[in-house]
């Protein structure tokens, strides 16, 4: 498993941000399309609307079966977000994480030609047209937890890390989102490369 922390610079702000990498192969992975599909279904306003997310994104065995890829975690302390109004908090902690994971995909998939599972839904266009055909095909990343992949459970299993989440009034003592890398033959060389990567 690798670490590295990241400061990184968000609206004029530092925030100091814990990474958490490896390389992994579909049968590591906790899976339940149906289920975890049927929760977008639910309970998400992007279901049905956005290009990155069900039904229009591939399952999880579509994209990672028989292939190696990197999943990565990225964490911040609540307690480094100095806003006193709980949902303000919120907000800015999930924007904070979207942002970083978001400019870190579209790096290595510039740098390495290599496609990235994003943390939330796809944002390359300000708005969705895949209803009539997506408009930008060579930016458009799908949603890790489109995918069907349970990710608290994968958190545990894999990275030992326990989802919280902001219930009754009460803040967590700290943020997980995790967003994954098909590297397929270039796996070991990214797992190496993220070091100097998230560095910069």
């Amino acid at each position: 498993m690798h670490t590295a922390l990241k400061t990184y610079l968000y609206d004029n702000n530092y925030y100091d941000l814990k990474i958490k990498w490896d390389s992994f192969d579909y049968k590591d992975l906790p899976p339940n399309i149906a289920q975890v599909r049927d929760w977008c279904k639910e309970g998400c306003s992007n279901y049905n609307t956005n290009g990155g997310c069900p039904p229009f994104s591939p399952t999880a065995s579509d994209l990672l079966k028989d292939k190696p890829f990197i999943l990565l975690l990225c964490k911040i302390k609540t307690c480094e977000i100095s806003e006193p109004n709980l949902n303000n908090k919120i907000d800015l902690i999930q924007n904070i994480l979207y942002s970083y994971m978001d400019s870190l995909g579209y790096k290595i998939s510039d740098l390495y030609n290599i496609d990235f599972l994003n943390v939330g839904h796809c944002s390359a266009c300000d708005i969705c047209t895949i209803h009539s055909g997506c408009k930008n095909p060579e930016k458009r990343v799908y949603c890790i937890t489109g995918s069907g992949i349970m990710l608290g459970n994968a958190l545990e299993s894999l990275f030992e890390e326990k989802l919280q989440w902001f219930a009754g009034g009460v803040e967590p003592d700290e943020v997980i989102k995790i967003m994954g890398f098909l590297s397929r033959e270039e796996s070991s060389f990214l797992v190496e490369e993220l070091n100097n990567i998230i560095k910069y």
